[in-house]
This record gives structure tokens, sequence and C-alpha cells, in this order.
């Protein structure tokens, strides 16, 4: 076995040892990322590792590359060609493949970014140094994100240590046959002597390390320790627990965090803020139709937050316990039609649960799996048990409370929550636009109606002004609401962080804040806005906190961005969908006599997944006209311009992957001419000095041994390496450096080519 052999299968094996880290350190993604993206993502790093393994020896590394590209668009077509929507049969060829090339987003940059830094890290790593760079780095990764996340990532950390000792030994092995081929060779004699006692040391670590028990760490993360100096607890993940403020969420002990995420919890008394997006899983919900996950509602509101005053919303206050798979009470809709809507609820970790979640008002609860940690010997162990809560069975701790919808979890809500699984059916209803604009916005139960029309007496005047400013042409309390809740989505801005450096101080109300000053905000800014809006009008509302439907692979209408497809409304929304913290969301509910409580979604950007009856006609169609809004007048340029930034990104990724590719080919080139404008400045003599000098370092970092206080001479010659004109040619290198360094004479420009092409050909022939 020669040593280029040896090389070759080293060059062959990088990108696939490449690949494997890879997949490793995306593992944080997961919940995150879509399906798709997983299988475009590790199809490509298969097909790409082959296409090396194989090719390595037999093609030019331009024309790998280019098969790599080559292979991306069939890759990400063949997995993402079931969820293609098709187009109308008269569109013409160019809308026809723009359609194509849309439908390939974002999933053909993700393929092309994937492949970039497996090819540069191929290339790249070459040393043990440059490796334990890649393996520090992607370790960190792993080991951050299973700190702070409730992800467990111990298997993949496993499977990062074993790869960088695998990939340790074959550089190792590599370097080995550099300083001594004929020694090298010997070993694979007895190739089992080497690679077993490799194996089983690799193995026994991992076994010992992986089953040690657990104890409290030695040295607390910083971020750890700088929380604990505060008197604060450490949040993983964002879960649910106290300190709601709209979809902001602090920590389980209700203390306040510098930066906060969103999330669901239960205090509402403070609105407003920034936060930031945390994108940890909350639950899976597999359903028959597509839905906002409703929690709980509030009522009270004094011109700051919501408050949870219960007991006293409703005269005819009531709470019911609850026992599973029999009919819960029901909030009477003589008018209204409604559609039963199975769910199951699958908590993917453990947290606090105030509430069950349900689409729209639950009918009954079908079976809850509870989870609990047995205690054995006074000491809780990992062991598990698993119980089942059957029909007709008492679900202990949890009672349903309709006038508000809610299930609500007793006890202390910073407990950890027992509920695995849970499934609920609801009754949602069919929204009927005609026959809604009869009915009258309308509580029969003053009590009641009185509660839910309240306001502060802190609210300005110029609120109510807006509202009936805005609803001046409606015809119905109906239109009234859908021209609050359109006006509301198009005339300011959704953002996370709103500019509070905007709020004069003037006004004491969070609504008129948002509306006159703010102008930006989230979905508490809207909602509330919206409901105390309506309530100036004597339009009876609550405010509702809960989830947004999250992602499903089955939702199209989440996939796509195709308004103009036909029936969009009536296509299949049933399947399951990921929920995660970013998703916790509030909207609004306001009351039609006969037809009950009813969903309005007021936040730009968010649309409420009703179900509509055939046919349906939206009474806005034409009054939508009398309120001009940057939405009316700005759709199309919207539209527009997402189109040319879709093309200028397009540009952008092909002129970078042809910069890349350029770059690859001819670096050699660009090699000399960056020497050309870091050696302008020395003379011939010096530019020999330096060349030979780099390539004699170039030697010791490949294996070559450095002899101390020994001339340059001496140490090539002690060199038991490379063949007889590789010999010859560095021994004519060393005379011209020997030249150019003691006699003084003058070296000329054609030398110090000679001098190149020396040190060129001395590396082209490193392995011959």
């Amino acid at each position: 076995m020669n040593v280029k052999g040896h090389y070759l299968w080293l060059q062959r094996l990088t990108p696939l040892l490449v690949a494997l880290m890879i997949v490793n350190v995306i593992s944080v993604f997961r919940g995150y990322w879509w399906n798709d993206t997983y299988q475009i993502i590790w199809t490509l790093l298969v097909i790409t590792s082959l296409i090396h393994f194989f090719g390595s020896t037999r093609l030019p590394r331009f024309v790998l590359y280019l098969l790599d590209l080559i292979a991306i668009v069939p890759i990400v077509f063949l997995i993402r060609k079931h969820r293609f929507v098709p187009i109308a049969e008269d569109i013409t060829l160019w809308p026809r493949i723009w359609h194509f090339v849309q439908s390939l987003h974002p999933f053909i940059e993700i393929a092309l970014a994937v492949f970039v830094v497996q090819m540069i890290f191929s290339a790249w790593i070459t040393t043990k140094k440059r490796l334990y760079i890649l393996f520090a780095f992607s370790l960190l990764v792993l080991c951050v994100k299973d700190s702070y996340s409730p992800l467990k990532l111990s298997l993949e950390i496993a499977l990062i240590v074993v790869l960088f000792l695998v990939w340790h030994s074959i550089i190792h092995f590599h370097h080995l046959q550099q300083k001594s081929s004929n020694s090298f060779e010997l070993i694979f004699y007895r190739p089992l002597a080497i690679i077993a006692p490799m194996i089983i040391v690799i193995g026994m670590l991992l076994i010992i390390g992986m089953n040690l028990p657990a104890k409290p760490p030695l040295l607390e993360d910083p971020y750890a320790l700088w929380k604990h100096s505060r008197g604060e607890k450490v949040v993983i993940g964002n879960g649910l627990g106290k300190g709601y403020n709209g979809n902001i969420s602090t920590s389980l002990d209700g203390s306040s965090l510098n930066s906060r995420t969103s999330g669901y919890s239960r205090t509402d008394s403070e609105l407003g803020g920034s936060f930031e997006f945390d994108y940890s899983p909350i639950m899976t919900v597999k359903t028959t139709h597509k839905s906002y996950w409703r929690g709980e509602s509030r009522y009270y509101y004094d011109g700051t937050g919501w408050y949870d005053t219960s007991n006293s919303s409703n005269s005819s206050d009531s709470s019911e316990i609850i026992r599973v798979d029999k009919a819960l009470t029901a909030e009477e809709r003589p008018l209204a039609q409604t559609v039963t809507v199975e769910q199951q609820y699958n908590f993917v970790r453990e947290a606090p649960l105030p509430v069950l979640f349900a689409a729209g008002q639950a009918s009954k609860i079908v079976e809850v799996v509870y989870r609990d940690k047995v205690n054995l010997n006074e000491e809780v162990t990992d062991v598990i048990e698993i119980t089942t809560v059957g029909a007709g069975e008492l679900l202990d701790g949890t009672t349903w409370k309709h006038y508000d919808w809610r299930i609500e979890q007793q006890g202390d809500s910073t407990e950890v929550g027992r509920i695995s699984t849970y499934n609920v059916e609801s009754e949602v209803i069919v929204i009927d636009h005609e026959a809604l604009s009869e009915a009258t916005a309308t509580i029969a139960d003053e009590t009641a109606m009185k509660n839910y029309t309240s306001l502060p007496p802190s609210i300005p005047n110029r609120v109510s002004q807006l509202a009936h400013e805005i609803t001046a042409n409606a015809s119905s309390d109906y239109e009234k609401v859908l021209l609050l809740e359109q006006h509301l989505k198009s005339s300011y801005n959704y953002t996370n962080t709103p500019d509070e450096t905007k709020l004069t101080g003037k006004s004491p109300d969070f609504v008129d804040q948002f509306l006159f000053e703010l102008q930006e905000g989230y979905c508490d800014y809207f909602s509330t806005s919206m409901a105390i809006m309506a309530r100036t009008l004597n339009i009876p509302s609550r405010w509702v906190k809960g989830f947004s439907s999250g992602v499903g692979d089955q939702s199209m209408r989440d996939r796509y961005q195709y308004s103009n497809i036909p029936d969009i409304e009536n296509l299949d929304t049933s399947g399951t969908y990921t929920v995660r913290n970013a998703d916790a969301h509030s909207w609004v509910e306001v009351y039609f006599e006969g037809y009950g409580w009813i969903a309005f979604e007021p936040t730009p950007g968010f649309a409420f997944p009703y179900t509509y009856v055939d046919d349906n006609i939206n009474p806005l169609e034409n009054s939508l006209d009398l309120v001009k809004t940057p939405l009316d007048t700005d759709d199309m340029a919207q539209q527009q311009n997402g189109f040319v930034n879709s093309i200028k990104y397009a540009i952008i990724t092909i002129l970078a992957a042809v910069v890349i590719i350029v770059g690859v080919k001819y670096r050699m080139e660009l090699l000399q001419v960056v020497n050309l404008i870091r050696y302008r400045k020395y003379t011939m003599n010096e530019r020999v000095i330096i060349e030979t000098t780099d390539f004699i370092n170039y030697c010791y970092r490949n294996g070559l041994a450095e002899i101390n206080n020994a001339t340059l001479r001496e140490t090539v010659s002690n060199w038991n390496f490379g063949s007889a004109t590789w010999r010859k040619d560095l021994q004519q290198l060393l005379h011209y450096y020997e030249k150019a360094y003691y006699s003084g004479e003058v070296i000329d420009e054609k030398q110090l080519s000679e001098v190149k092409n020396l040190i060129k050909h001395l590396k082209k022939n490193w392995y011959s």
C-alpha cells in the first residue's frame, strides 16, 4: 500500500466525517425545523459523501463540486414535490417557472448552505489542530443547547466524541505514514492489533461515562452562577408558568427575567415591554381541524392589564368537576351551527399546567394520561409511572368553568405538570357572515353584560371617538367588529420590540398609548385595543390567551402563500401541529346573542382558522372601501417587493456559489496575486529566503522532524522521506536558499521563478 493511497483514503473519508459532524450539530434544531428540511439535508450529505468517496480518485475536484451542485435541485424537488401547489393551465411559461422556483424556497438555499459548509470544512480539516477547533465548537453548541433547552443531547454529544476520536486516529495514521512510509506499511500486516484496542478504549469510555451516577456539578455554568447571585432561578426553555405579560414569560418562581421571552403564563396585570421569541416546543396537537388552542380569558381591564376575576364575572358563575368522557356543561348557542373538533395534546416537556387547552368551547375530556415519578425509599427515582384515566373516572384536581370555557388545574401552579397526554372534543362554531350580520352583540344577563362592557375611568375619550369613526358606516354590530379588526390589522405594525421611547408619559392607559403614541406592538397590544374599542361601542368582549395553531405538516395554508388558490378555506387542515413557546398568543372574543362567543384576530400576520358555511359572503367586501388603510393601498406593492426580494436573494446565493467555486478552482492563481502584493517591497534574495522558509515550515507541520541546533541542510539530510526525485529537487531548493542567504550574489527574477516551481513540484509530489 503506497503513501499516496493512504492520502486518498483520508481525502475520500473527510466529507463523510464532516457530514456526520453536521448531522449531530443540527440536532439542536429538533422540533424547530420541518421534517422536509431534515430529509433534504440528510439526503444531500449522503449523496455528496458518496460522490467524493467514489470520485476523488477519478475526477478533478471542480467536477465533483459541479456534481454536488447539480444534485441539490432534484433532491429538493423530489422531497418537496408532494407539497407542490399546482398552477392554472393557462399560465404562461415564465410565471410557471417562477412558481416552480418559489416552491423550492427556502429549502434550496438551506441545502446550498449546508453543501458549502461541508466542502469548506472538508478542505480545511487537514491537521489535528484544525480538528480540535471544529470539535470544540461542535461540542460547545451541543452542550449549551443541552443545558438551556428541554432537549436531551447526551447521545449526540457521545457521538461527537466518538467521531472526533475516530477522525483523530485517521489523521494520526496519515501523519505517521508521512514520517516513515515503510514502518507505516508494516502496521497493515496486523490491522486488528491497532483497531481492536482503539475500539475497546473508546467503547469503555462511553459505557463508563454514560452510566456514572448523576451528581450536582462541581462548577456551575457562568449564566447559572450569575442568576443565583441575584437570587433568581434559572429558567430552562421558558415553559408554562407564572408572570404572563401578553405572550411574555418570566421565571417559574415569579421573578422577572432581564431578557423576557415568549411563552404562556398566568399574570397579565401589566402589559407591554419587549420580548425575544423562544422556539422551544411545548406540545404537539393531533386534531381533526386546525384551530387556535384556547387556554383562558379575562374580562376585567384596569388600564394597565387584565385580571382574573372569575368568581364575579357572571351571575351564574359555577364550576363543575370533570369526569372523563362525560359531557361538560355547554353555553347555550341556539342559532349557532357547530362542528365537532377532536384533539389529542401531547406535552413534549414537563411544565406547570394552569389550564388544559382546547379548540374553542370544550364539550368533553375523552382520556387523560398521567406521568408520575415513583417515590422509593424517600428518594425520587427516574422510574416513571404512567396512569390512564378512563371513561367515567373523576379527573382529580381539574374543574370546568363553562362561562369562561376554561379547564382549570387546581393547586400550586408552579408544580411540575403531571399530565402527559389528553384527548378532548370541542364544539367549534361555523361562521356564517350573513346570519351574524343580523345578530345583536348583547348578553341577556345584565350582570354579565355590565362586566363584559366595563371600561376603566382612566381611558381617554379619543379611544371611543376613534372606534366610532372606524365603524361609522357599519350597518350591524358584526360589521362594526369586523371593521375594528380590519383597522388594527392594517393601520399598525407588528413587532416584538416596540419602541417605548415614543411614549410621552401623558397617557396612563395602555390602549390609548398604543393607538395614538406607540402604534406598534405584538398580539397583546392589538387584542387588548380591539376588546376595549368594542366595549366603547357597548359590544361585550373578552380578552383570550392561548396558542396559535403552530406548524403542521398537513397545513397547506402555513406552507404556501398562494391566496388565489380556489377553495383554500375548505382544504383539509387535519394533522399534527407542533406548538412552541413562540406560538403563545392572545386574541378577542365577542358575544352575539344566539351565537355565543366568537373569536376575532386583530393582530397583523395572523389569521384565525375559522370553519365557514358554503358559499359564504363577507359583508365587508363593500364597506371596507369606506376605511382606507395601508393594507388596501399597498398590498400589491408588498407582493411585488416580496417578489423582488426573492429574486435578489436568489441572485446573491448564485453569485456566492460562483465565487466560491471559482475561488476553489483558481486558488493557486489567487494566492500568487496575494503574494505579489504581500512581497512587493522585498528583494529577490529575501523572496527566495521567505519562500524556502515557508516550505520548510510546511514540512514541519506535516510531520517531518526539526533538529535543534542544526543547519537547514543538516536537518534535511536526516529526513528519511520522499522519492529520489523529490530529494533531488529539495537539494536544488537548498542550493538557491544558501546562495541567496550566504553568497551575497543577487538573485534574478528567473531564479525566483525556478524556486517557486521547485516548491510547487515538491508539494505536488509529496506523497509520491
